[in-house]
């Protein structure tokens, strides 16, 4: 993960349903916001070409459907 974001091809954000200890460790060494145990399930919502808001301080994470 930590040589994803050193040559700048890690991932804006981390949505997970249970998050693994190495992903997390990772995750927090990049500096990568990594959400996980959410209430309500966004991933089988989020459509490609969605746009996608994740508050990790927060816990949260906001779907947006593309517009056609």
């Amino acid at each position: 993960m930590y040589e994803l974001a050193c040559c700048q091809y890690a991932p804006k954000a981390i949505i997970n349903l249970r998050a693994d200890p190495v992903i997390a460790i990772g995750a927090i060494i990049s500096k990568i916001p990594m959400v996980d145990q959410l209430e309500k399930n966004p991933v089988e919502t989020i459509k490609t070409g969605d746009f996608v808001e994740v508050d990790a301080d927060r816990g949260m994470v906001k779907v947006k459907p593309k517009t056609t």
